[in-house]
């Protein structure tokens, strides 16, 4: 069995609040801490900047394709 040793003094309880940086609770930090790891960060903007090829001035399909489709529609 373990034994607990507690040491009794006249200073009072003092509560550190973790999600904050001077220990102090804020409701919004509760509401943030709820969600902390529950979601994906994803964050878009790298999408955005990614290097890719441009865009291209013409279909991809040639103009033969394209008139067999209209005649084979009507």
């Amino acid at each position: 069995m373990t034994q607990l040793h507690i040491m009794l003094t006249d200073l009072p309880d003092n509560i550190a609040w973790k999600w904050t940086a001077d220990g102090n609770y804020i409701a919004k930090t509760t509401y943030q801490a709820q969600f902390k790891g529950s979601y994906c960060s994803f964050q878009a903007q790298h999408v955005w900047r990614a290097q890719v090829e441009g865009k291209h001035s013409s279909p991809p399909w040639s103009k033969s394709e394209l008139t067999i489709a209209k005649r084979a529609c009507g």
